[in-house]
């Protein structure tokens, strides 16, 4: 086997880290973020449509 340099491991990493967010589950059919979304929709009990967006480093939800 072939040794590899540090930037590419870092690479081959990265890769897999994104392929695992980016290809929906065989369970669910859903992504991890749209899972973690799922997840605090049920924890604060909201039934009704809401708008979801994304900024910065935080999501915020916000009834709509």
């Amino acid at each position: 086997m072939r040794r590899v340099g540090p930037v590419i491991q870092e690479l081959i990493l990265f890769s897999r880290a994104d392929l695992e967010r980016s290809i929906p589950s065989m369970l669910d059919g859903l992504k991890p973020g749209q899972r973690k979304i799922l997840y605090a929709c049920f924890k604060r009990n909201l039934k009704k449509d809401i708008k979801v967006c994304i900024g910065g480093d935080k999501t915020c939800l916000t009834s709509h």
